[in-house]
């Protein structure tokens, strides 16, 4: 199977933001774009540095069924096999979540169109704070 990350110009902006997330208590950063998960692939989105205990609220539109995966940038390379990740979840239309990070380290999100028979477009909206 393909693994499909997201454009180095695109991915680039993502780092520079999310590695931001290590800054003062209280202070929050956001990032938002649209991408296109092809059927039978996935996508991931390298999130740096995130620190321990930071909330994350991802916030996901799509025009039909993904899995959304937040897992260690550690297990992500075990992900094929079923590696841990800290969110697993289905989403047919919509997804807002909100968690803590119980690790301070590199994550990935990942959009898994793998079981998906037709190509899908996602809105994805990540927020990073530190309270």
């Amino acid at each position: 199977m393909k693994r499909h990350i997201i454009g180095l110009a695109l991915l680039a902006s993502w780092l520079l933001l999310i590695s931001s997330l290590a800054i003062a208590q209280g202070d929050s950063q956001s990032i938002a774009t649209t991408t296109q998960v092809p059927a039978g692939n996935w996508q991931a989105i390298l999130l740096r540095n995130l620190p321990q205990g930071a909330s994350l609220r991802i916030v996901l539109e799509t025009d039909g069924s993904l899995g959304v995966f937040l897992i260690e940038a550690e297990e992500y390379d075990r992900m094929a096999e079923g590696g841990r990740p800290q969110l697993a979840a289905t989403t047919q239309r919509q997804l807002d979540i909100t968690l803590r990070v119980p690790v301070g380290a590199d994550y990935y999100l990942v959009l898994d169109n793998r079981q998906g028979d037709e190509d899908r477009e996602a809105a994805v909206a990540i927020t990073g704070s530190r309270h």
